[in-house]
């Protein structure tokens, strides 16, 4: 019999599929107590050896000791290196949390100051329209001419600053999939020159695949 599937890619992923003596790849995976004398297809039966070494001193019975040390000594150091990524990526996403607390008060008052702005814009887009309409710019065609031109880049600028802010608040966020929870995601932004309420986000969770949108 040779070791199942399931041992087999346990061993790899434990071993970082290199081998426990030389440390390189590819590896197979040995039997420590050789199967024609009885050694099980187990997982504290199996130690990963590349080719070479494995050809080397895989079938040296006197080696079974050495072989048993290096592996559980490399299994060790290959869970040293994954707990210091998963901590590494935990200050990582902490930070970015962090992060994204500070943008998150900045963008507050940003759109305080925008709200101004909009409101400041709308009693400017107010002023013109009476403007426009009083005697003496009506029967002015020149006068009128220019006035709405100005009414209309008061209404252009306007949108263009709720559209900027509103694209930036998107990009900015750090949204997390509702079906995984995770942030690893792809996006696209979009929204209406001219109609700054109108606007989409669309998100793809790279995790789990699972998409959806934001927006209107």
């Amino acid at each position: 019999m040779t070791f199942p599937e399931s041992v087999k890619l346990e061993v790899k992923v434990k071993a970082h599929f290199r081998c426990c003596k030389c440390e390189q790849g590819p590896i197979e995976v040995h039997h420590i107590v050789l199967e024609s004398q009885g050694g099980p297809d187990t997982i504290d039966n199996a130690a990963p050896l590349c080719p070479s070494c494995h050809g080397w001193f895989g079938d040296n019975p006197v080696l079974r000791k050495a072989i048993t040390e290096m592996r559980d000594a490399w299994y060790e150091r290959c869970r040293a290196k994954d707990e210091a990524g998963i901590i590494k990526m935990a200050e990582i996403n902490e930070a970015l949390l962090k992060q994204e607390g500070r943008i998150g008060k900045k963008l507050d008052t940003l759109g305080q100051t925008v709200e101004s702005l909009q409101s400041e814009f709308e009693h400017l887009r107010a002023d013109l329209g009476n403007l426009k309409k009083s005697p003496g710019v009506a029967r002015n065609a020149k006068l009128k001419a220019k006035v709405q031109r100005l009414e209309t880049q008061a209404t252009t600028i306007q949108g263009a600053i709720t559209e900027e802010l509103l694209s930036t608040t998107a990009y900015l966020r750090f949204p997390e999939c509702p079906e995984c929870g995770s942030q690893k995601l792809e996006s696209s932004i979009s929204s209406s020159l001219g109609q700054p309420d109108l606007y989409r986000a669309w998100y793809k969770c790279i995790s789990c695949g699972n998409e959806w949108t934001e927006g209107q």
